[in-house]
C-alpha cells in the first residue's frame, strides 16, 4: 500500500530542483547575478550564488583634501 502511496509523491530531489532553477531565474531577472556566476559553480552544485550587491565589498572612498594654497 505503501509503494502504491509513494508513486505519487513528488522526488524531493526533483522539487529542490525545481525551486533552486527558480530562484536562479528570478535572481538574473533582477540583475542580481549572471550566467557567469551560475557556471562558477562546481558542477552538480545545487547552491544559490552570492548576489553581487553582497559579493562588491565598499570601496574605499579617496580622501580629498583641500589646499590652502
Amino acid at each position: 500500500m505503501e509503494a502504491r502511496i509513494n508513486k505519487f509523491r513528488p522526488n524531493p530531489r526533483e522539487v529542490e530542483r525545481e525551486a533552486r532553477a527558480e530562484v536562479l531565474a528570478r535572481m538574473m531577472a533582477d540583475h542580481e547575478i549572471t550566467m557567469e556566476d551560475i557556471l562558477a559553480l562546481p558542477e552538480g552544485s545545487m547552491e544559490i550564488p552570492i548576489p553581487r550587491k553582497h559579493r562588491e565589498e565598499e570601496q574605499p572612498r579617496a580622501l580629498c583634501s583641500v589646499g590652502d594654497s
